[in-house]
């Protein structure tokens, strides 16, 4: 016999599913959008803080071991056919572009202000352009070259002029920007022969193989604590990447992609909580420039392919 809390419990949860799905697809869409933001936030936010003792490769490298624990299941429901590639080659060089693209934006993330760091992760979309012509074959018009020209100026803002920021790894997160839109390319090249799945578990291997000879060098054993924290960041990973899929799966790409960039908002408010960090006048306006050229890219590219929308799952909650 059921107990009537219980029933109620049960009540009030369909209540709420039922008003949440009767929400406009687009709001829904941007909630789940934001919380993807706020799940990469708080990613950075632990790696900052395990960046206090361990490497950024360490950190990169247990990031690659929790992702290739969650492929398993993949593995079982797909078998040998997850492993059948026509471009093994791709797929290294794949990997090997994920591990450098980590390492750079988890150094960034460790030796620059959250907020800074944040704001440098968007220039990838600034790598896309050039890497797209190049490499895709995709043509770029003059107002994407002009906006990325701007956005990179952004960069040199930041750098402040004069000044003595920290210059060597600001350096070094603009390349985790450039290789990770390097990746973004090399998946598309996959795409056009791959299955996910079998793209999805060479990636998860590869990594793992390429990272572990190099791990030894930096090798600091981690505590309890925090081997803890470095599994908190591959679910929040993941966690991030599931509320991507599902905002951009019920809603307008052009309405949602601009709650990616509250970002903005988490970022300095975390830095400011746990480190006490300030932007000042030169992050502020470099910031400012860069994520309004990254923006106008995104929503001018979200206009112009207009993708169609996926239903909303009927129990999930959308």
């Amino acid at each position: 016999m059921r107990r009537p809390a219980f029933d109620s419990l049960r009540e009030t949860e369909t209540a709420l599913l039922r008003r949440w799905q009767a929400l406009p697809e687009n709001i829904r869409g941007a909630v789940w959008i934001t919380l993807a933001a706020l799940s990469f936030t708080l990613m950075a936010a632990v790696i900052k803080a395990l960046g206090s003792r361990l490497d950024s490769f360490e950190i990169a490298f247990f990031r690659c071991v929790f992702a290739l624990a969650v492929t398993f299941p993949f593995l079982l429901r797909e078998g040998d056919a997850a492993f059948r590639t026509q471009r093994l080659g791709l797929h290294i060089g794949r990997a090997a572009v994920g591990v450098v693209a980590m390492f750079c934006g988890y150094y960034g993330i460790t030796k620059l202000p959250l907020a800074d760091a944040t704001v440098i992760g968007f220039t990838r979309a600034l790598f896309m352009i050039p890497l797209a012509v190049l490499f895709l074959g995709e043509r770029a018009q003059v107002a994407r070259w002009s906006a990325a020209a701007v956005g990179f100026l952004g960069v040199l803002v930041m750098l402040r002029p004069g000044g003595n920021g920290p210059v060597f790894a600001v350096v070094i997160a603009l390349l985790g920007g450039a290789f990770t839109a390097m990746g973004i390319v090399q998946v598309k090249k996959l795409a056009e022969t791959e299955h996910p799945a079998t793209i999805l578990v060479f990636y998860n291997f590869a990594t793992t193989l390429v990272s572990l000879p190099i791990v030894f060098l930096v090798w600091i054993t981690p505590t309890l604590s925090e081997l803890v924290l470095l599994g908190l960041v591959a679910a929040l990973a993941g966690a991030g990447q599931f509320c991507t899929i599902r905002g951009y799966g019920i809603a307008e790409a052009s309405a949602v992609v601009p709650f990616g960039y509250s970002r903005m908002v988490f970022a300095p408010l975390l830095g400011l909580a746990f480190w006490g960090e300030t932007p000042g006048g030169w992050s502020l306006a470099g910031g400012a420039i860069i994520i309004g050229s990254t923006l106008f890219i995104a929503l001018r590219e979200a206009r112009r392919r207009r993708p169609p929308r996926l239903p909303a799952a009927p129990s999930g909650g959308g």
